[in-house]
């Protein structure tokens, strides 16, 4: 009688550390590419969001200088008797701020001449933010503002120039250079002095009524 015995052959024993380390180098690899790829997106959410916000800013600014134009020109258009002593003013250099008067127009009477200077005084505080202060900053008004007037009769042209958030290609000009007379205040800081990269300018027009 014959016996046969089957011997099982033997297995080689699977090395269990080279495929985990395998996958373990895989993962970490995906991960890196996924914060890297996570990182570039927010950082391009809050480069949008810097930009809205800037431009959100620009354009409040912009309703802003607006509206105390029109106001400005509304005054003078009640007192068109004064309209060349209005033209003669300039207004929004904050270290040579207008002095209060001594005729408070809304409480007292005014003559046509004391009515002036109270309208620019009145008129500087609101374009520099007197009006609108967050623990004694003003937070109201334009920022580093400047207003040029210009008188020919009957034409009375006002002009405000602000600095913006941010930098155009190229200063803007007009008719009047209202305020490029002031040092590097709407200068870009990545150009040469004298851009007016931050400036901005608005002009309105106004026929005045019973002006001389």
């Amino acid at each position: 009688m014959v016996f046969r015995h089957r011997v099982a052959a033997a297995r080689p024993a699977l090395n269990q550390r080279g495929p985990s380390f395998v996958l373990r180098g895989a993962g970490l690899l995906e991960f890196l590419i996924a914060l890297l790829i996570f990182s570039t997106g927010m950082t391009g959410v809050m480069a949008a969001q810097l930009a809205s916000k800037r431009a959100m800013f620009d354009a409040r600014q912009q309703s802003v200088a607006a509206a105390l134009a029109a106001d400005m020109l509304a005054r003078i258009a009640a007192n068109p008797s004064q309209v060349t002593a209005y033209a003669a003013a300039s207004a929004g250099d904050a270290e040579n701020a207008r002095p209060e008067p001594a005729v408070n127009c809304h409480h007292s009477l005014c003559t046509p001449e004391q009515l002036v200077l109270f309208d620019l005084w009145l008129w500087e505080g609101a374009l520099l933010g007197a009006a609108a202060t967050d623990h004694e900053v003003k937070t109201g008004g334009l920022i580093a503002p400047r207003a040029c007037f210009q008188y020919a009769a009957p034409l009375l042209t006002l002009t405000l120039s602000w600095r913006s958030s941010a930098g155009s290609f190229a200063g803007e000009s007009t008719a009047m250079a209202c305020g490029s007379l002031v040092e590097g205040v709407y200068d870009a800081g990545d150009a040469e002095a004298g851009n007016n990269r931050l400036a901005r300018q608005l002009q309105l027009s106004s026929f005045v009524p019973g002006s001389p």
